[in-house]
């Protein structure tokens, strides 16, 4: 179902996809899919981190929006793993052009544990609510660990987040509006 959301609207999207191996599927795919024009696709690199990256043209200007899939924490994966990929998260955003920024998707941590104050501290970047949560959604959502975040810039205000319709994935989707901050 996930496909034939992005894929046959008229939304466009850029993909990316990065091996783990070790875990379930052994893979994590990145999306950036909008309803406005991509204006160019951010570099990637050999990082370790599966993440993709696009500046959009929106009516609040362009915005750097990054779709992120960290690997899941230790002792699942190795315990550097999180913290290497939120600094390679980090890289990534200071080589892209100077505009707001947006980075969503699966952190596999909530936003008050030690990858999302990372993340707050090195970035600067503010989460939006994580209640209800987004996995796992067998699970009825206010019963879910909200582990799907989207991170702002302090530019951009929240005017929104809510958790959408499920896709047929063991997530939730998270749905935001966002706006830009008065100074």
């Amino acid at each position: 179902m996930r496909r034939r959301i992005v894929w046959t609207t008229s939304w466009r999207a850029i993909r990316t996809a990065r091996s783990w191996g070790g875990g379930p599927g052994g893979q994590a795919l990145s999306v950036v899919a909008s309803r406005y024009p991509i204006l160019r696709r951010l570099p990637a690199s050999r990082d370790g981190l599966s993440a993709v990256g696009a500046v959009v043209e929106t009516p609040l200007g362009p915005i750097n929006v990054f779709g992120v899939h960290l690997t899941r924490p230790w002792p699942y994966q190795y315990q550097w793993g999180q913290i290497t990929q939120a600094m390679a998260l980090d890289a990534r955003r200071r080589a892209a052009p100077p505009h707001p920024v947006i980075a969503a998707g699966d952190f596999n941590s909530v936003s008050s544990a030690r990858i999302g104050r990372q993340i707050k501290t090195d970035m600067g970047l503010l989460p939006a609510p994580g209640f209800p949560g987004t996995w796992p959604s067998a699970l009825p959502a206010f019963a879910g660990i909200a582990i799907d975040q989207v991170y702002r810039s302090p530019d951009l205000a929240l005017l929104s987040r809510r958790i959408g319709e499920p896709t047929g994935s063991d997530h939730y989707p998270v749905v935001t509006e966002f706006t830009r901050a008065t100074p």
